[in-house]
């Protein structure tokens, strides 16, 4: 996100293939066509040969003299709306920010494009109004272009000789080295999810960085965040059972389900799992280093449950697999949502 510094200098530039101006933000809800310019701009400013990012700037109108009017605009659209538009529609999965600035009490939105070393030029992956499936488009001066075949040669010229990452590697190839390390599962998943959430932000993923967010903070209760793949079947009672004064109890896996399962006072109950990686790990490593099968005890409320029309304590009693469970389904969804990458 640029500053109001920045904001300022780029006012006092004019047009060109690295700066468009624009009066309004795309109308996608009235203009049928509006989809269109929206890809046909990504692709375009991403592909131009440039070493400097480059940005749409909305809310502003440049006069026939030069000047420029600075209008703002009224209302402000969503970035994982606009990332989530995007994402199909173009092949390598584009990078650009989106954001909002205020500036002289009125708001301006930005679109930024961060030079970026993709596989091969964007190009779209549909037909629409003025795009073809497997052509690039470039801004040559202040419009966007069809490529032709030299151009989009240079273009990938351009992609090849352009650094590395950091790392030395391309976004694509990141992404399958941390698909890579999640499922060999040599990492702990707390560390290989800190790696994603960094690499996320660096990339302005907004739903992989609170997905990373939630995963190594917890979720709390009441929350609209959806958590689904945390939610697992357990054992519950409103009885306490005391197994020992540790809440970590050895038995033996055929005697802890089945004295458990044929208890009428026992219920099967789906619960989520709300706790932090970091948490999960530590319960997953206590029951390794414990002999036989270890379980837990842990008190809710009943009115966390669909199942009781009342206010009182609900014990559930998870054991090792529960957890294992619950972490494994963490590490596949993931995967799943770098996959969409």
């Amino acid at each position: 996100m640029i500053s109001t510094t920045e904001f300022e200098n780029l006012l006092s530039k004019s047009e060109s293939s690295l700066l468009d101006f624009k009066r309004d933000f795309y109308d996608f809800n009235n203009k049928p066509n509006e989809s269109a310019k929206f890809i046909k701009d990504i692709i375009s400013f991403s592909n131009t040969i440039r070493n400097e990012t480059s940005f749409i700037i909305f809310g502003i109108k440049e006069k026939t003299d030069g000047e420029l009017d600075l209008i703002g605009l009224e209302n402000k659209e969503d970035d994982a709306i606009l990332q989530e538009r995007a994402r199909h529609k173009i092949y390598p999965k584009a990078n650009f920010k989106y954001y909002t600035l205020k500036f002289k009490e009125r708001l301006f939105a930005i679109l930024e494009f961060p030079v970026t070393k993709y596989d091969k030029p964007l190009s779209p992956t549909e037909k629409m109004k003025g795009l073809e499936p497997g052509k690039f488009y470039f801004r040559n001066g202040t419009s966007n272009t069809e490529a032709t075949g030299m151009e989009s040669i240079r273009i990938n010229e351009w992609l090849n000789d352009l650094p590395n990452l950091k790392n030395g590697k391309s976004i694509s190839n990141k992404i399958s080295d941390l698909i890579i390390k999640l499922s060999k599962k040599e990492e702990k998943l707390s560390i290989v999810i800190s790696e994603i959430l960094s690499f996320a932000k660096e990339n302005n993923w907004s739903e992989i960085v609170q997905f990373c967010t939630v995963q190594l903070k917890g979720i709390r209760y009441k929350t609209d965040y959806n958590s689904s793949y945390r939610d697992h079947k357990i054992l519950g009672s409103l009885l306490r059972v005391e197994f020992e004064s540790n809440p970590f109890i050895n038995a033996t896996p055929a005697r802890l389900r089945s004295e458990l399962n044929e208890n009428k006072d026992f219920y099967k109950t789906q619960i989520t799992f709300t706790q932090s990686l970091i948490k999960l790990e530590e319960y997953i490593e206590r029951f390794e280093q414990t002999s036989g099968v270890a379980m837990t005890v842990e008190e809710r409320n009943t009115k966390q449950l669909s199942r009781f029309d009342m206010d009182a304590p609900f014990y559930i009693y998870c054991l090792e697999e529960d957890y294992k469970t619950v972490y494994n389904n963490i590490r596949q969804k993931t995967i799943d949502l770098l996959m969409e990458k």
